[in-house]
C-alpha cells in the first residue's frame, strides 16, 4: 500500500529561548495528554488537543506483529478511529512499543540473538525473567538482525498509520525494552546481570576496536599483556558484581568493566537511533519522532544507568532523528508536599536542541492503582489536594520551559471529576498567558553530573541513591531558590550564568577534564561544593590538587557527617550535632521512596578531609576526622563533603553564600522561570516571595495582578498547596 505525503508537518524549533513544537509552523500548546479513548473527552473539555497514546492500548495482550514481515493491522483502524470519534479536533502522537510486539515468537525463532543474563552469585545463566508479560529472554539491544526486521515492522506500522489518518498524526514515539522505555531486560533481576550475548560480545569487540585502535593502547588501558582486540571479552560476572572499591570500579584493575558499561548503554542507544531514523525517513523527515530516555535519576533496585540501558544518552541527544525526549517524573519523594523532577536531565536535553516532554502520572487521592514498593507514598487525600500537585507539576515546567503530558496511566477515570477539569482549563488559560515571553529555567544553581562517572559505579542504588536522589530530590528542594540538573559537559558549554555549582559524583573526573572545570569556575567565579572524592576511580591524585583539596582514605563504610562548628556560616540556624549523610534519618527518606537497600559491602571508602587551608565545620560520625569543611578565595568558595544530602538550610547558607537569589522562605519548593514563579508551600501561613527585579506579577490562575511594579508580594498559602505567578517587564 503506498503512503499519501504527509499531510502535517511538525518540527522542534527554538522558540522564546528554548526549543518547542511547532505543527504547521504554529506553536504547539504544552498541554499533551496520555489516555484511552474512553476518557479522551475528560481532556477535550479541558481545551487539550495533542494526545499520545499507545498502539496497541496500554496493557493490550494483541500483537500485531505475527513474524517477520508478517502483520495485523486490524487492531490499528479501531484504535485510530475510536481516538477520531471521542477527539474530533485532535492532533495524535501514538506510541509504538518495539519490544513486546515480537516477544511470542523473536525467542523461537532467533535464540542466539536473544538477551543473555548470568547470576551474580554462581556465574549461572539466568532466563528467568520476572516481567509477567515477558516470561524468558528476548532481544539483545546489541542485535544487528533484530534491528534490521524491527526497522520494517516499524516502517510498515508506520506506513499504515499514514495512510489512515496521517492528517491527524503530527508525530510518533518510538517504544523498546519491556516498559517502551528503552529499559534493557533484566534490571529488575538484582541477582543477575547482562548482557552476555553473542551479538553483545561483537558489539563490545567492535566498540573496543574502535577507541583503541590496536593492541598496545589496548593493554596499557586495560593493564592486561595478553588481551588483543580480536580477544576481547565482555567481564566476568564475578569481577563486575565485586568491584575493587566497593561502590566504584577503579580503572587499574577494572577499565574493561568501565568500557563495558560504555557499550552496553552504546548498543541500546544504537537500536533507539536505527528504528527513529526509520520512522524519519518513512514519513520524509516532516514529522517529529521522539523516545523515552535519560533516566540518570532513577536509582530503585537495579533502575541505575549502568543498567537500564540509557549511559548511551549522548549517542540519542546527538541524532538528528530524534527531536524529543520524554520521562515520567522521579517516583520517589513526589507525594503531598513533595517536589517534581524529571527522571531525565530537561536542561540538558534542550541545551541539544531537544524538545523534552514530562510524563505527568500524579495518582489521585482514590486511585486504587499503585506500584506496590510506593503504597506508603504521601497520596493526596482529597480532590483539591490532587489539584493542588497538578499544579505543582505544571509549575515544574512553566519554570523549564518544557512541554508535558497529563496522564490517566490507570485508564480509571483520574481527570474525570469536575474539580480537576477546572483545574486543567485555568493551567490551560496560564500557558497562554505566558505564550509571548522568554521561556528556561532562571536557576543560579547547578547540581553536576558526569555521564562518565555512573559507567564507573557499581550498578547498585547504595552510593547513587544518597549521593543524587537524596540532594535532588529532598534537600535542594527545600532552599527556597530553583536548581538545575545538568550535565558536565553542558556545564562547561557556559551557555548559563550559575552562581553555585555541586558535584556529587565525579568518580572519573581526570585531570584534564578537572583543570579545565575548576579553570571556568574561577573564570565564571562560580562557587563550589564536592562531595565523596573526586576521582576516586582513578589513579592520579593530581586532580586533588587541581580541585584544591587534599583528603586521605579511611575505612570502607557508609559516610555520615555530624556538624561540629555551629558557628560557621555554613552552619548557620543549624544546632550541634546535627548528622547528616547516606544513613542519617533513613527510615524517615524510606516512608516515600523506592525499597532500596543501601548495602554495607557496596559503600564506598570515607574519605577524611587531611587540609590544612580549610575551616573545620563537621566531622565523619564514626570520629575517623574531619567530614566538612570550607576554603574562601575572594568572592568564591569551595566546600568539601565526605557525605551526602547536607541539610536543606545548609545548603541555602551556601547558595545565600554564593549571591543566589532567594525566592521564598527556607522549606518552599520554588520553580522559577525567566518570567514565571511556581511555590509549593512548606507551611499554612503568608509567603513573601522575593523577586530579582522589579516586575508586574499576575496571579496565573485567575489573570489578578498583584503588583504593577514590585520586587516582592507576599501570598497566603495552605501547606502543600501550590501558588503560580507571571513576573512580567514593567512598561
Amino acid at each position: 500500500m503506498s503512503v499519501r505525503y504527509p499531510a502535517m508537518r511538525s518540527e522542534v524549533r527554538i522558540h522564546n529561548g528554548v526549543p518547542a513544537l511547532f505543527v504547521d509552523e504554529e506553536e504547539a500548546s504544552c498541554h499533551w495528554c496520555y489516555c484511552s479513548p474512553s476518557h479522551a473527552g475528560d481532556f477535550v473539555r479541558a481545551g487539550i488537543r495533542i494526545f499520545t497514546f499507545s498502539l496497541p492500548g496500554y496493557r493490550s495482550k494483541h500483537r500485531w506483529w505475527k513474524a517477520p514481515d508478517e502483520y495485523d493491522f486490524t487492531f490499528l483502524y479501531k484504535r485510530l478511529s475510536d481516538f477520531i470519534k471521542a477527539a474530533p479536533d485532535a492532533l495524535f502522537v501514538p506510541r509504538i512499543h518495539m519490544g513486546l510486539a515480537e516477544i511470542e515468537w523473536f525467542p523461537d525463532m532467533f535464540p542466539e540473538e536473544c538477551n543473555l543474563a548470568f547470576r551474580l552469585d554462581n556465574g549461572r545463566p539466568d532466563v528467568e525473567y520476572r516481567h509477567n508479560r515477558i516470561g524468558k529472554p528476548q532481544h539483545s539491544m546489541a542485535s544487528r538482525k533484530w534491528r534490521e526486521i524491527a526497522g520494517r515492522a516499524l516502517a510498515s506500522i508506520v506506513k499504515e498509520a499514514e495512510d489512515f489518518c496521517g492528517d491527524r498524526i503530527l508525530g510518533y514515539h518510538v517504544g523498546g525494552g519491556f516498559s517502551a522505555e528503552w529499559f534493557t531486560w533484566h534490571i529488575v533481576n538484582r541477582e543477575s546481570i547482562d548482557d552476555y550475548s553473542e551479538p553483545m560480545r561483537l558489539a563490545f569487540r567492535e566498540y573496543v576496536r574502535a577507541k583503541y585502535r590496536d593492541d598496545k593502547s589496548l593493554r596499557r588501558a586495560w593493564r592486561h599483556d595478553a588481551v588483543t582486540l580480536e580477544t576481547v571479552e565482555i567481564p566476568d560476572v564475578f569481577r563486575r558484581g565485586n568491584p575493587s572499591l566497593g561502590a566504584f570500579y577503579a580503572t587499574v584493575f577494572e577499565q574493561d568493566i568501565i568500557d563495558y558499561h560504555e557499550c552496553f548503554g552504546r548498543e541500546d542507544a544504537l537500536s533507539c537511533i536505527h528504528l527513529c531514523r526509520t520512522v524519519k525517513e518513512v514519513v520524509d523527515w516532516k514529522k517529529i519522532v521522539g523516545v523515552f530516555g535519560g533516566y540518570f535519576l532513577t536509582f530503585d533496585r537495579t533502575l541505575v544507568p549502568q543498567r537500564n540501558g540509557h549511559l548511551g544518552f549522548d549517542k540519542i541527544l546527538d541524532s538528528d532523528a530524534i527531536d524529543f525526549i520524554a520521562s515520567p517524573y522521579v517516583y520517589e519523594y513526589r507525594g503531598w508536599g513533595q517536589n517534581h523532577h524529571a527522571q531525565t536531565i530537561p536542561i540538558t536535553v534542550q541545551a541539544r536542541g531537544k524538545l523534552y516532554i514530562d510524563e505527568i502520572d500524579t495518582r489521585p487521592h482514590d486511585t486504587k492503582f499503585l506500584f506496590v514498593w510506593l503504597e506508603n507514598s504521601l497520596r493526596p487525600e482529597t480532590v483539591r489536594q490532587f489539584c493542588e500537585l497538578l499544579k505543582r507539576d505544571f509549575a515544574y515546567n512553566q519554570a523549564t520551559g518544557t512541554a508535558f503530558w497529563w496522564m490517566d496511566l490507570a485508564d480509571d477515570g483520574w481527570f474525570s471529576p469536575q474539580q480537576v477539569t477546572e483545574t486543567l482549563i485555568k493551567l490551560v488559560r496560564a500557558e497562554k498567558r505566558l505564550k509571548n515571553v522568554e521561556k528556561g529555567s532562571a536557576a543560579e544553581i547547578a547540581v553536576v553530573l558526569d555521564r562518565y562517572s555512573y559507567a564507573a559505579q557499581f550498578p547498585d542504588p547504595t552510593h547513587q541513591e544518597p549521593y543524587i536522589a537524596f540532594l535532588v530530590q529532598w534537600e535542594m528542594p527545600r532552599i527556597g531558590a530553583p536548581f538545575d540538573v545538568i550535565f558536565l559537559e553542558d556545564f562547561l558549554a557556559g551557555e548559563k550564568d550559575y552562581r553555585f555549582a555541586l558535584f556529587p559524583q565525579m568518580a572519573l573526573l581526570d585531570e584534564e577534564r578537572a583543570e579545565r572545570l575548576v579553570e571556568d569556575l574561577e573564570a565564571r567565579n562560580i562557587s563550589s561544593m564536592w562531595f565523596h572524592a573526586p576521582g576516586h576511580s582513578l589513579p592520579d591524585e593530581n586532580v586533588q590538587k587541581i580541585i584544591g583539596w587534599k583528603w586521605k582514605y579511611g575505612e570502607k563504610g557508609h559516610s555520615n557527617v555530624t556538624v561540629r562548628n555551629a558557628q560557621h556560616w555554613l552552619a548557620e540556624g543549624i544546632p550541634e550535632g546535627t548528622e547528616y549523610g547516606a544513613t542519617a534519618g533513613i527510615e524517615e527518606r524510606r516512608k516515600n521512596a523506592f525499597r532500596w537497600v543501601l548495602r554495607d559491602e557496596r559503600a564506598a571508602h570515607r574519605i577524611i578531609i587531611d587540609d590544612d587551608g580549610s575551616s573545620f565545620v563537621g566531622a565523619l560520625s564514626d570520629g575517623e576526622g574531619v567530614g566538612l569543611a570550607v576554603k574562601e578565595a575572594g568572592k568564591t568558595f569551595s566546600v568539601l563533603s565526605s557525605a551526602p544530602a547536607p541539610p536543606s538550610r545548609m545548603l541555602r547558607n551556601a547558595a545565600k553564600k554564593a549571591g543566589v537569589h532567594l525566592y521564598a522562605p527556607h522549606g518552599d519548593i520554588v520553580y522559577a522561570g525567566k518570567h514565571f514563579v511556581g511555590v509549593s508551600s512548606a507551611f499554612d501561613g503568608t509567603h513573601k516571595i522575593e523577586l530579582p527585579a522589579a516586575s508586574q506579577v499576575v496571579e496565573l490562575e485567575s489573570g489578578e495582578i498583584i503588583g504593577g511594579n514590585v520586587d516582592a508580594f507576599e501570598v497566603d498559602l495552605k501547606y502543600g498547596h501550590c501558588g503560580i505567578y507571571g513576573i512580567f517587564p514593567v512598561d
